[in-house]
């Protein structure tokens, strides 16, 4: 069972209770707080109001910690540091993913915002206001969907709430214009239709921008925003193949005036972007590609390039020497060149681990002069006004424990630690994301961890029928672990990993399932991330993901693989962006979901189906506005579909849809107001949905519900109310329960991290409410009707 964990950004809406009480005026607060106080007596009386149905079971209970993150860092005038990302201690103090340092490193303690989720993204505008976007519905417990702002003592700014129905991973203020340009996964800003890209007012409120659409908007997830002010232009950067129906792989370029038209400049890139900066006269872009377009032609270019932005052409002499398989995270232009930061080992042939500076001009030569030690991958660098780097890196200590992110600032004179002396910890708790029943009840647990109930275990770790944890079981990766399928008794694991147990495996390995050892004569290689694997009847296994080549083989996001673990040599069927989930059938059919718009070079917007002859299925089609995270059969020769879209076929279907065999849509109207990461269907027919939502089928529930899918009713009953994202669910037939992975600190009042399951028998039944008869529940009433003014009893009476 998978779920989604994108690796650095690309690793992972508050409901309104509302009491039908009309509005109340001035004149009527005496009143009405006697009629509250009444109401909500009998509310209590009723026994309905905070039971968590059902209780998980008492185990499993794991204790997970795990890294964490920055994502984004701005520097205030005054010096002050403000970083965001995915952490809820930092510097051995509680903090929810937003903090500030002193200019001497320390922690500033009077800084106290939080975000109840990741911030992804920091920027400061003239004034002062610090913007943040990401995936957190409250900023400081004030409801904001994705997107707010905060000056320099703490505050939110009550006037300015733009919300998005979708992440944001970037965002860039531009002075000039005084507007705000914001990018991710959203379909909507503020109500206003707007896929993925979007400009917002900072000045008179948060508008949209109505006339400025971005040409046309992008077709798959935007993770940079990059405006030119000199020249009246903006970049954008991601997953996306198509932005206003035209070709532009990874990156393209909007006009800043008018309707955001796209212009020609078009690199020609065979892959992704996920980092850019500029100068003047060029752009810098880095991510998974290798090819790029020059005044000569095509040549090749690994994972960085500079653009022309005259002509779009990648200077052919400019070439730091990156390999493939590194990950370019993140990119800074200096006064003494550009600062490179992501996973890599080597610059040039040269030994350089994941921080470099390299000449911005020439042939782009890695700088001698600046030669830091960084034991880990570095996502996030900025240049501060005295001329020194802060940069913050994953950092695993020599003396075995959990691994912790970091911060420090270094010199840009010798790349040494400056005037920080110490690397500053950002902890967090562990992230499931996959899971896997074994057939003696035993389970697998995958995702982003480093401890286990006291006990080192990186990212994979089995618990027994009971769900205690098994020490003999020791598979260490070191990236998380995205995917766990059943093949021939063996476990196929897939992920951000390069390395199991520190054996060479990029992106899935073979395992025994009782011990963890590593299968010796299983070993694809995969130069990206795999996101999901599934088997088939013949024990093939198909793999998808971010990856291009397959043992150097072009398998563009999908691939099969035979059961010895070799290349598949006549089945292709490539992706033009990612796919994220397979489900893999009895007749040899697969469904690949993700965010492409294209399989083998045919139109198929994030949902297709291969034939048993390794075709695209031309009798299937189901085109998703945005990304789909998950499919399932839908137990009658259809699929259920789970994700971030808010239409389907043309049709409005809220992130849930279920579709036939031909993908047409079928009559089941069940919206979600947030993502929904995976879904699970029981014997009882009813279905089992989590995400990252609060409302579904018109039913307030927190991430996790039970509906009918015949009727759509939502199970009145079922609601564990887990505090933080459901992303893997799967039945459990040895102990008839629902195992829930994911995000998640507690479910319901009960501490639950990232792991839990939920009896399904005997079904559980609500409290029995308190009959109005009762002699308390007739004082209430009695005093109720006693002290509320007779017009307002009018009103009542009249509904």
């Amino acid at each position: 069972m998978f779920g989604m964990l994108p690796w650095g950004r690309f690793r992972t809406v508050i409901g309104t209770f509302v009491t039908g009480i009309p509005m109340i005026r001035p004149n009527q607060v005496g009143a009405h707080r006697v009629v509250r106080t009444c109401l909500f007596l009998l509310f209590l009386c009723s026994g309905l109001g905070l039971a968590q149905v059902p209780a998980p079971l008492a185990m499993p209970n794991l204790q997970l910690g795990e890294a964490g993150s920055i994502f984004a860092m701005i520097q205030q005038p005054d010096g002050k540091l403000v970083v965001g990302g995915d952490f809820t201690r930092i510097a051995g103090v509680s903090r929810a993913n937003l903090a500030r340092f002193n200019p001497d490193g320390s922690l500033d303690l009077t800084f106290t915002m939080a975000a109840d989720g990741i911030v992804f993204c920091l920027d400061i505008d003239s004034q002062g206001w610090i913007y943040a976007g990401g995936n957190f519905l409250t900023l400081n417990g004030q409801p904001r969907s994705r997107l707010g702002r905060f000056n320099s003592s703490g505050a939110v700014d009550a006037n300015w709430q733009p919300g998005t129905d979708g992440t944001v991973y970037d965002i860039a203020f531009n002075a000039t214009q005084s507007l705000l340009y914001v990018v991710g996964e959203f379909t909507e800003v503020s109500d206003v239709p707007r896929e993925r890209v979007a400009r917002v007012a900072t000045a008179n409120g948060a508008t949209v921008d109505a006339a400025w659409r971005a040409g046309g908007e992008a077709d798959i997830g935007v993770t940079d925003v990059l405006p030119d002010e000199t020249n009246g232009v903006v970049y954008i950067a991601g997953y996306m193949e198509f932005v206003d129906g035209n070709v532009h792989r990874g990156v393209a370029r909007l006009s800043a005036n008018g309707f955001g038209s796209v212009d020609n400049w078009n690199p020609q890139l065979n892959g992704n972007v996920f980092a850019l900066e500029q100068d003047g006269t060029h752009v810098y872009v880095g991510g998974p590609f290798s090819q790029v377009n020059s005044a000569g032609g095509l040549i090749t270019r690994q994972r960085l390039a500079r653009v022309t932005k005259s002509g779009a052409l990648a200077d052919a002499a400019w070439n730091p020497g990156m390999t493939a398989g590194d990950a370019i995270i993140h990119l800074r232009r200096g006064t003494d060149g550009l600062y490179v930061a992501g996973r890599f080992f080597q610059v040039g042939g040269q030994a350089q681990a994941h921080l470099a500076r390299v000449d911005a001009t020439g042939t782009g030569a890695l700088d001698q002069t600046w030669r830091p030690v960084v034991q880990d991958p570095a996502e996030f660098i900025l240049l501060d006004t005295q001329e020194d780097v802060f940069v913050a890196e994953y950092y695993e200590p020599n003396v075995g424990l959990n691994e912790a992110g970091t911060l420090s600032r270094r010199s840009r004179l010798a790349g040494a630690a400056s005037l920080w002396t110490e690397q500053i910890a950002a902890e967090n708790r562990g992230v499931l994301v996959s899971q896997l029943q074994l057939p003696d009840g035993s389970s697998l647990i995958g995702g982003k961890f480093e401890v286990i109930n006291g006990a080192i275990r990186k990212n994979l770790a089995r618990l027994d029928a009971n769900g205690v944890f098994d020490p003999n079981f020791v598979a260490d990766t070191n990236g998380s672990v995205q995917s766990l399928v059943l093949q021939q008794g063996q476990v196929v694991a897939a992920g951000f990993f390069t390395r199991v147990n520190n054996i060479v495996r990029p992106g899935a390995a073979r395992l025994n399932a009782n011990t963890g050892a590593v299968d010796p004569g299983f070993a694809p290689q995969f130069d990206n991330a795999v996101l999901d694997v599934a088997t088939d009847a013949q024990n093939r296994i198909y793999a998808t993901g971010i990856f291009l080549n397959v043992n150097n083989v072009l398998r563009a996001g999908l691939a099969r693989l035979e059961p010895d673990g070799s290349l598949s040599p006549a089945w292709l069927n490539p992706l033009n962006g990612v796919g994220i989930s397979l489900l893999a059938e009895p007749d040899g059919t697969l469904m690949v979901v993700g965010a492409f718009t294209q399989v083998a070079f045919q139109p198929r917007s994030r949902v297709a189906r291969i034939t048993a002859a390794g075709t695209v299925d031309s009798g299937f089609v189901a085109n998703a506005g945005n990304t789909v995270f998950s499919v399932i059969r839908n137990g009658s020769g259809g699929y259920i579909l789970g994700g971030s879209f808010r239409h389907l076929n043309a049709i409005s279907r809220d992130r849930l849809a279920m579709v036939d065999g031909t993908g047409a849509l079928l009559p089941f109207q069940v919206g979600a107001n947030g993502t929904v990461y995976s879904t699970v269907l029981l014997p009882d027919q009813s279905l089992v949905v989590g995400g990252e939502f609060s409302s579904i089928g018109g039913s307030n529930r927190s991430r996790l519900a039970r509906l009918n899918p015949a009727t759509g009713v939502v199970d009145p009953v079922f609601d564990p109310n887990p505090d933080q994202a459901v992303l893997s669910l799967e039945y459990r037939s040895v102990d008839d329960t629902v195992a829930v992975a994911g995000a998640f600190n507690r479910m319901g009042a009960m501490s639950r991290i990232g792991h839990a399951w939920l009896p399904l028998s005997p079904r559980a039944t609500p409290p029995r409410p308190v009959p109005v008869s009762s002699p308390f529940a007739l004082l209430l009433l009695g005093l109720f009707v006693a002290l509320a003014p007779a017009k307002w009893l009018r009103r009542v009476r009249q509904g």
